[in-house]
């Protein structure tokens, strides 16, 4: 099923690399010269990965560019490189829980909520994903599918912010009002 996943995420629009290929290198003009250094070492660490790396260690370089790419905000660059990290390493939640993330932002709902559950079916009791999979539910009009997650949350931490907070906008747009100012 995961390497299903993986396959279908890189059919979607920007992820129609060949499996080792290297996203052309971001536009850089207009950024400030240290970032504009710091992002042509990256790319180029990448594509010396490439020649030399195979496996999780070149999942790792893509993935480490990704990160470096969605830190600057360049969404497209990111999206393809935590794509390819998990072409080389489809079983990491790592590259999966980033990749919702950018998804999610994104407005690609479906997708993220897809990779969420994914992780949290190999690991029900991972916080960052439970609070994003809950945030997502909720803004999606899922209250109900929203709460069970922010509850599983508030069982692995009972002064859980995220937990207590989703929980509490749920009782209020619900109705219960003095249920969300316990909550909250």
């Amino acid at each position: 099923l995961p390497c299903l996943l993986v396959g279908a995420v890189l059919l979607l629009p920007g992820g129609c690399n060949p499996p080792e290929s290297i996203p052309p290198p971001p536009p850089l003009v207009g950024l400030e010269a240290d970032v504009e250094e710091h992002l042509k070492r990256t790319y180029t660490r990448l594509q010396l990965a490439q020649k030399e790396q195979n496996g999780r260690q070149l999942a790792v370089a893509f993935g480490d560019a990704a990160i470096s790419y969605h830190a600057y905000d360049m969404v497209g660059m990111a999206q393809a490189c935590y794509r390819q990290a998990l072409v080389h390493d489809p079983d990491s939640l790592q590259w999966r829980y980033l990749l919702a993330r950018i998804l999610q932002k994104e407005g690609e709902t479906e997708l993220a909520l897809q990779l969420y559950n994914e992780i949290l079916n190999q690991n029900a009791n991972h916080p960052p994903t439970l609070v994003a999979a809950a945030e997502l539910k909720f803004q999606s009009g899922d209250a109900e599918g929203a709460r069970v997650w922010f509850q599983q949350l508030l069982r692995l931490d009972p002064r859980s912010a995220p937990a207590l907070s989703g929980l509490g906008r749920i009782s209020l747009q619900q109705g219960s009002a003095l249920e969300a100012v316990d909550f909250l």
